[in-house]
This record gives C-alpha cells, sequence and structure tokens, in this order.
C-alpha cells in the first residue's frame, strides 16, 4: 500500500508540475515544446530517483540521505513551532564562541553550515506536501534544479540560434550534469543560481 502511495503522490506532483513548467518555458523569444519539456522534466526526476536509490542500496546513503533525514527532524520543529523553525539555524548561529569569530572558519562556520541550513529547511517544507517521501521530494526539487538548465539553454539558443536541438541534447542530458544536479544535493541549487 505504500509502494501504491508513494507512485500515486509522484505522479501527481509529476503532472502538476510538468504542466507547470510546460506553461512557464512556452513563454519568451527562446520556448521549448511541451514534448521537450516534458522529457526533460522526466529525465530529470528519473535521474533523481536513481540518484537515490543507488546510493541508498549501494552507500547506505549520502549526504542526499542525510539532508532528508535531517528534513524530517526540522518538518516536526516546522509543525509543532514555526517560528522556531524559521529563525533557529538561521539567524541564531547556535555556536559556543564568538559569531563573528566562527564567521569564517572552515569547521563550524554560519556561512558554511548555511547552505545546508537552508537546503534542509527547504526540503522539511517540501516534506509537509510529500509526507516525508524521498522520492516525491525529487519531483519537488528538480522542479526548482530545472531552471537551471533551461535558463542555460536560453542563453546558448540565444547566440546559436541554429544549433537548438544540439544544445537541448547536451544541456538537458549530458549524463554527469543530469545525474549530479538531479539528486537532492547542493549541486543542483548551485546549477540554478550560477545559470
Amino acid at each position: 500500500m505504500y509502494m501504491l502511495l508513494t507512485a500515486l503522490f509522484l505522479l501527481l506532483y509529476f503532472a502538476c508540475f510538468s504542466a507547470l513548467l510546460r506553461r512557464l518555458c512556452n513563454t519568451g523569444f527562446i520556448k521549448l515544446s511541451y514534448v521537450q519539456v516534458e522529457i526533460a522534466f522526466m529525465a530529470r526526476v528519473i535521474a533523481g530517483c536513481v540518484y537515490g536509490w543507488f546510493f541508498l542500496h549501494f552507500y547506505q546513503g549520502d549526504d542526499t540521505w542525510q539532508y532528508h533525514t535531517e528534513s524530517l527532524k526540522e518538518t516536526t520543529v516546522l509543525k509543532n513551532d514555526p517560528f522556531t523553525f524559521f529563525t533557529q539555524d538561521i539567524f541564531r548561529s547556535g555556536y559556543d564562541t564568538n559569531p563573528f569569530l566562527t564567521i569564517f572558519n572552515s569547521k563550524d562556520s554560519f556561512f558554511k553550515d548555511l547552505q545546508e541550513t537552508l537546503l534542509v529547511k527547504m526540503l522539511a517544507i517540501f516534506n509537509v506536501f510529500s509526507r516525508g517521501n524521498y522520492y516525491v521530494n525529487v519531483v519537488l526539487f528538480n522542479t526548482i534544479c530545472f531552471w537551471g538548465s533551461f535558463w542555460l539553454y536560453k542563453v546558448a539558443a540565444y547566440y546559436y540560434p541554429f544549433k537548438k536541438r544540439l544544445l537541448y541534447y547536451i544541456i538537458f542530458f549530458f549524463p554527469p550534469l543530469l545525474f549530479w544536479t538531479s539528486g537532492i544535493r547542493k549541486d543542483g541549487l548551485s546549477f540554478v543560481y550560477i545559470s
């Protein structure tokens, strides 16, 4: 029953967000067809699910599963005390020493930990909608990370308009980029911000 519910949630969110992406990617000067958006988004979601499954079964989890575990704890905080959820770890450093001395350290640094904190907080919000299911969170996460590839495609297609098809395949389906940015990790969000 749990697997059926997971599959239903995954398909429901995939259908909703792919429709949203199709609509948003079909505006402006450089557009993608509905089929192109659907296939590119589906590839990201499948790669993200494979990524999570692979690292769970062969490496007993890695960063992505640690973020997921931490986000489940943060979801409890979000449901019980939203004020603490939105202020804890973000506006209060929680370090024993002076925060100004630890601000740029490589260990126990506010800015170093902030990237992980914000990712975990984002996943905690996703957990409210996904009921804490990792694979449904992959769909939500890739809805955001899809924009990195799309924006890079728009820039490249603007400068090379006669190579749009080749650019589409390279940008959306380049295996290392697709694999590492579709899993729930900081790399996908970094790619969005860079693009």
